[in-house]
This record gives structure tokens, C-alpha cells and sequence, in this order.
């Protein structure tokens, strides 16, 4: 699988996590195959990755067929933590396919996922990641966002 190396932004001494720096700096997120093969027309070039929960593999009948919808899509995929066992990350680098897992809220599951080698996460405690990895936001949230007004 042809991995990219995220580098840190120039003149960033590397204290901070910094992302979008390789040739994805955009991941458009779906759980819809419908929306996601019109950004596959429309956008091509921009990653796409298919969110997948156990009502969707129950419907399509096993992971398997997942990974072949999100083939068809020429997309990633994105299961809920409740699909993110060792053998179904395996199953996914497999078909060269990144591994993007959703929610992961609580430092074990960052351990957990981690150890079974997913390739992201998708959190809502980016405060809890920062500290798991070692690492501190530039400043807290308001600060950051007032330079964006």
C-alpha cells in the first residue's frame, strides 16, 4: 500500500500535529455510496472514504462486501469501532484500502485501535488524542478559532 509520510509544516519544530500536509489534505466522509460516487465524478482526486456501521454489514452481508462497495466507490473505508477487529483492518490493507475508524472517544480505544493497526481515527476528544500522543494543542479552542473569523 502506498502510505504517505505527513511531514510537519514548514517551520513547525514538530511539537504540534499537523494535518493535510501529503496529497489528501481533504477526506470527504459518507455514509451514503449514492453521495460519494457523485464526489468520485466530481472530485476525483479527492480522498473518499465510505462510513460503515453493523446495519450496513448486516445489509450487505459480511465486511467483505463493504470493502467491495467502497472498491466500486474507489473509496477508503470507515467503520464504527463495533467493526474494527484485527481481522476485518487485515481484510481492508488487503485490498489496499486506508482503515479509518469512527468514534473513538477514550484513551483505550486509542490504545486498543492503535495496537490492532488502523490507519485514523475520527474523534470528538481531540484533547484526549493530544494527550495519548504525547502532545499539546497551540492554545485552547476560542483562541484558535477567532483567527479563522
Amino acid at each position: 500500500m502506498n502510505r504517505e509520510v505527513i511531514l510537519p509544516a514548514p517551520g513547525d519544530g514538530g511539537d504540534r500535529v499537523t494535518v493535510g500536509l501529503g496529497r489528501n489534505r481533504v477526506i470527504l466522509q459518507s455514509f451514503d455510496e449514492k453521495s460519494l460516487a457523485v464526489l468520485k465524478e466530481n472530485a476525483p482526486a479527492i480522498m473518499r472514504n465510505l462510513l460503515v456501521d453493523e446495519d450496513d454489514q448486516k445489509k450487505k452481508g459480511s465486511f467483505a462486501a463493504l470493502l467491495d462497495a467502497a472498491r466500486a466507490l474507489d473509496a477508503e473505508i470507515g467503520p464504527s469501532g463495533y467493526l474494527a477487529w484485527p481481522w476485518n483492518v487485515g481484510a481492508a490493507h488487503r485490498a489496499n484500502k486506508f482503515f479509518f475508524i469512527y468514534t473513538i472517544d477514550k484513551e483505550w480505544h486509542f490504545v486498543l485501535f492503535t495496537f490492532f493497526g488502523i490507519d485514523g481515527m475520527i474523534t470528538n476528544r481531540c484533547d484526549t488524542y493530544l494527550d495519548f500522543i504525547g502532545r499539546t494543542a497551540p492554545g485552547n479552542p476560542s483562541t484558535l478559532l477567532k483567527l479563522y473569523e
